[in-house]
């Protein structure tokens, strides 16, 4: 009875360590143009919903992969002006994944996310919160599905 319960225990455990593994944080690695105040605050905004999320990371470099071989790569590009005496914010942004390999790094943008948002100047703290929902909505399909094989094939390839 008590190899039983042993071997039942060390199954259990095993199972936990993967699905441990499987669900580690995937790192975001934000590049972004956005100079002016209006952007500036999206992105702050943007950022702060990843870091206050369990899913994603704030990654520091496309180094930084957090054991995925494999970063998720957020290009973002503001534009500002004065419309009819309203600051408006114009923000585009491009989703893809990024690696690194002996010192070698790489982007790869997915043109298909390329998405752009008008922000009025109060709206900078929604306008962050929307890019986020669109990172999340992209990466719970398609771009999870992408990111999961180009993880797992690098993984095998690099012997990690």
């Amino acid at each position: 009875m008590t190899r039983r319960h042993l071997t039942i225990f060390a199954l259990i455990l095993v199972s936990l360590a993967a699905n441990a593994v499987e669900n580690k944080p995937k790192r975001v690695f934000v590049t972004s143009s956005c100079k002016e105040p209006l952007g500036m605050e999206v992105l702050s905004s943007f950022r702060q919903e990843i870091r206050a999320s369990a899913g994603y990371q704030l990654a520091n470099s496309l180094n930084d992969d957090g054991g995925h071989d494999a970063v998720i790569t957020v290009d973002v590009v503001c534009g500002e002006a004065v419309i009819a005496s309203v600051r408006m914010a114009s923000v585009a942004s491009l989703f893809g994944t990024g690696t690194c390999t002996f010192g070698t790094c790489s982007i790869t943008p997915n043109q298909l996310t390329l998405q752009t948002q008008l922000c009025g100047e109060n709206q900078g703290t929604r306008c962050g919160k929307a890019l986020y929902v669109s990172l999340d909505e992209y990466m719970s399909k398609e771009g999870g599905s992408m990111f999961r094989e180009l993880s797992e094939a690098r993984k095998k390839a690099l012997g990690n």
